[in-house]
């Protein structure tokens, strides 16, 4: 097993966030999470709640989790450390087994992982006035229990793009609409498409994004931009709101 004894601090917005992320067995920089820390940052600040009485009472803390992450993604030995515990693993927990990790062969070995979450209230009222919403949104139905995500083709009630204005007719509609060709890819003369693996959550946000087809000049971030700016009502299996993993393509070129 390798463990690495660099610990990354990730200064995020409004929360400082310690996690071992990187590095792999020759020193070199290797993500282990979908995404890197610009996914992991946007999840937090999606998904992440502060409990009511926490927040009220002004109670501070943070939660630590450490594990060996495998080959197939999978934890192990997982151990959750942390301060007032009793206020805040809840909501850790649920924010932390919603990262996608990464599975690779390339890992020649386990990894040992640390990643910890610190709760300030002041910070995470800043947040909640930056995302527009202090809970996370509940669906009025069931949330199922896994966390492990079904594919958009398998699941039986799939996930449906909310529209707020526009006359859409489906999801790829509207991306291809919204999608601005950046200046810098036009000076570079970058076209195609960018394709992309997100996972849908039962709030109806998108987290997780991972690009199977990138395009440089600005290309990735806007189809980020344009992801990220549809919310969703949530799929649904046996009666319970679950966790879908879609994809979705964007093409950029003259024409758009």
């Amino acid at each position: 097993m390798k463990f690495v004894s660099l610990v990354l601090f990730l200064l995020f917005p409004f929360f400082l966030i310690s996690q071992e992320t990187r590095l792999n067995h020759e020193g070199k920089t290797q993500l282990l999470n979908i995404g890197g820390n610009n996914q992991l940052e946007q999840l937090i600040f999606t998904e992440l709640n502060y409990p009511q009485t926490a927040l009220e009472s002004e109670i501070e803390g943070f939660v630590q989790f450490n594990f060996n992450l495998k080959q197939n993604g999978e934890l192990k030995n997982l151990t959750i450390t942390g301060n007032n515990l009793i206020s805040f693993q809840e909501v850790a927990e649920d924010l932390f087994y919603k990262i996608d990790w990464i599975k690779t062969v390339k890992r020649p070995q386990d990894y040992a992982v640390e990643f910890a979450l610190i709760f300030n209230p002041k910070k995470f009222s800043k947040i909640a006035k930056k995302r527009g919403y202090q809970e996370v949104p509940k669906p009025t139905v069931e949330v199922s229990t896994s966390y492990k995500p079904i594919n958009f083709n398998e699941v039986s009630t799939k996930p449906e793009p909310i529209f707020k204005e526009g006359n859409y007719k489906s999801a790829d509609h509207y991306f291809n609409s919204k999608i601005r060709y950046p200046e810098s890819a036009i000076r570079l003369g970058l076209k195609g498409p960018v394709v992309m693996e997100y996972i849908i959550e039962a709030s109806g946000n998108v987290t997780n994004i991972n690009f199977i087809e990138s395009l440089g000049g600005g290309c990735n971030e806007e189809a980020i931009r344009v992801l990220t700016s549809l919310k969703w009502k949530p799929g649904i299996e046996d009666g319970k709101v679950v966790r879908v993993k879609a994809k979705t393509q964007m093409v950029f070129g003259p024409s758009y």
